[in-house]
């Protein structure tokens, strides 16, 4: 007993020596931060506030994107943070765009702002600045009969266009010195975007170059057009990756999925780093285009269309050479998956043709229609005897005629033309060169030390 009673009084003992130690030691301080700043370890036994990472749910305003503006323009870093969103409830609606409110200047900061999961209602064009990032919680799967109902959807309230619009001319918005006018870094990804079945853009890039793109993005009920890319500015943007598009029962002729053409002053993109990974779903409407391109030097690839007339038309507003298109497939609801513009009417590309040269199709499957509609060689390969096409390439013009190339069994793959070659054309040793029409004088020629010779 006298044993235990000894130890229980050494334990209290102890008990008493630390807590008078801890009451005699300095105190450890914990720094004043910033509102909205994460608490990070200092290194000097104390914890200050990081404004590399910034909770917007404790910041004011009326409203999401309110909030959102309070932390860009209080106190935020010079150098741009990630602002973290995911604490503010939705359902919500937003007014103004989080860079632009009411009687305030607009905040051209660089960020990366992370959104809650949920439906968020705009009302007017979100106009990212320069270095801007948006990332939300999921894309959702696509609805066509309401916005998706998981993931961050961003669903349009009323009629403006476009939802998204990365920079624009303005040097108060892309200010990068000597290249005013043109952003980098902007890009949108793991969300979704629900027009309500209105005729607006989703995604608008014209201004936007290096390090800018889309990625895991779901384009619900729009019956514009989902993604827009144009003009010279967006040159070396992307890639476009893993979008999704579904029109829903509204859409119309000029519902388009995606597009890259010619801005608003007839200037084509130049080379962008292309749309890989896109599902285009219409509404089997006449005449509809899925994807137009209108530009030189991307590829598109990993592709599916339905409920389109044309999945991809080529060189309908603009020239384009030097692209690639590569594992297309289309559904039942598609008259010309591949359709390239030329001389021949046709609908849905001009009278006057544009120069289309040096297409590349690699890897095409159709399950109805047309595989390849190409009015430059008035060539095409019908499903029904092409259902799949390994490839199929179109050079460029020699003599009277254009170089061409297909693996199907029912084409010659040398060049061919309507007349006969004429005067001392310059060609490659060994080409072939057929002329198609009538029945008497030569319709075959070979070239022979790079000059035509005659066959028969």
């Amino acid at each position: 007993m006298r044993s235990v009673r000894r130890l229980a009084s050494s334990w209290i003992s102890l008990a008493i020596f630390v807590v008078l130690c801890w009451l005699l030691m300095p105190p450890t301080h914990a720094q004043a931060q910033t509102q909205g700043n994460n608490a990070v370890y200092s290194g000097t036994n104390t914890l200050t506030g990081s404004s590399a990472f910034i909770d917007a749910s404790v910041f004011s305003g009326t409203d999401i994107c309110a909030k959102i503006y309070s932390v860009l323009t209080t106190n935020y870093p010079l150098f741009g943070a990630v602002v973290d969103a995911r604490g503010i409830s939705t359902p919500s609606t937003c007014q103004n765009s989080p860079w632009g409110q009411p009687s305030n200047a607009y905040a051209n900061v660089p960020s990366v702002i992370l959104l809650p999961a949920g439906v968020i209602t705009i009302n007017s064009t979100w106009k990212l600045p320069d270095h801007t990032r948006i990332i939300g919680e999921g894309a959702g799967a696509p609805n066509s009969s309401g916005p998706p109902i998981t993931g961050t959807v961003l669903a349009a309230g009323s009629s403006f266009s476009p939802m998204i619009q990365f920079g624009d001319l303005s040097n108060t918005i892309c200010n990068d010195g000597a290249n005013a006018g043109i952003c980098y870094g902007i890009s949108v990804e793991n969300l979704a975007l629900d027009g309500a079945g209105q005729n607006i853009t989703g995604i608008f890039n014209e201004h936007s170059e290096e390090r800018s793109y889309v990625k895991q993005v779901t384009l619900n009920r729009i019956t514009g057009t989902g993604l827009h890319i144009g003009g010279p500015q967006s040159q070396n943007s992307g890639p476009y990756s893993n979008i999704t598009f579904v029109a829903g029962s509204m859409a119309t002729s000029s519902t388009v999925c995606a597009e890259i053409a010619a801005d608003s002053s007839g200037q084509p993109p130049l080379p962008l780093r292309g749309i890989h990974g896109l599902s285009c779903t219409g509404n089997s409407v006449a005449n509809s285009v899925a994807v137009y391109l209108d530009t030189i030097s991307t590829t598109i690839e990993d592709v599916h269309i339905d409920g389109f007339y044309d999945g991809i038309l080529v060189g309908a507003n603009h020239s384009a050479r030097s692209d690639v298109l590569f594992n297309i497939t289309g559904g039942a609801n598609v008259t010309n998956l591949i359709h390239i513009c030329g001389s021949r009417t046709a609908i849905n590309c001009p009278a006057t043709a544009k120069t289309v040269t040096d297409i590349s199709v690699l890897g095409v499957a159709s399950s109805a229609g047309n595989t390849i509609d190409d009015d430059v060689t008035s060539t095409t390969l019908t499903n029904s005897t092409d259902q799949y096409v390994g490839m199929y390439v179109l050079g460029e013009q020699v003599g009277n005629g254009y170089s061409r190339f297909s693996t199907s069994p029912r084409f010659p793959t040398w060049i061919i033309g309507s007349n006969a070659i004429t005067g001392n054309p310059s060609c490659v040793t060994g080409s072939l060169y057929s002329k198609t029409t009538g029945t008497t004088g030569t319709t075959l020629w070979g070239c022979v030390q790079s000059a035509w010779t005659a066959i028969r």
